[in-house]
């Protein structure tokens, strides 16, 4: 726990000099459901046939009520957390885009001495005529050391 901690120290001390560019408007969009447990908020991100790896997951979810469920699931599992991204991108590549880097999930009500979770996320998403729609993703802990 003790190298989290500082790794997101290092993070956060270099923050000014790294100008971390906003979050784009579709990542933000799930980032603010994902804070608050809105499992069909986020389903409407997802296009049809999605697969994603959620923080909590053991298998794959995919399309449908296999995904619904792990969403779901994991919101019941989860305390809301506001969400903001470190080291992040997004890449358009025409109809296509992929955001990854680490999402820092900040737990309710802390104070600054609570460390706040930290997550790799990888993304791909399509542009449809509602808007981006997510159509892979990873989504897991940060490992770190239980020193």
């Amino acid at each position: 726990m003790r190298t989290q901690a500082m790794i997101l120290a290092c993070l956060v001390a270099a923050a000014p000099a790294l100008a971390e560019p906003a979050a784009h408007p579709a990542l933000a969009a799930w980032a603010g459901a994902w804070a608050r447990n809105d499992p069909a908020g986020l389903a409407q991100l997802y296009a049809s046939g999605a697969r994603a790896w959620t923080a909590l997951a053991r298998v794959q979810a995919v399309d449908g009520p296999t995904l619904g469920y792990a969403l779901a699931r994991e919101a019941e599992h989860t305390p809301p957390r506001a969400l903001t991204f470190a080291r992040h991108q997004w890449r358009e590549y025409g109809k296509v885009a992929v955001a990854s880097g680490l999402a820092l999930a900040h737990p309710p009500g802390a104070d600054d001495r609570v460390p706040p979770l930290a997550l790799r996320f990888s993304m791909v998403w399509i542009a449809t005529d509602g808007g981006w729609r997510i159509v892979d993703q990873h989504l897991s802990l940060l490992p770190f050391d239980d020193e």
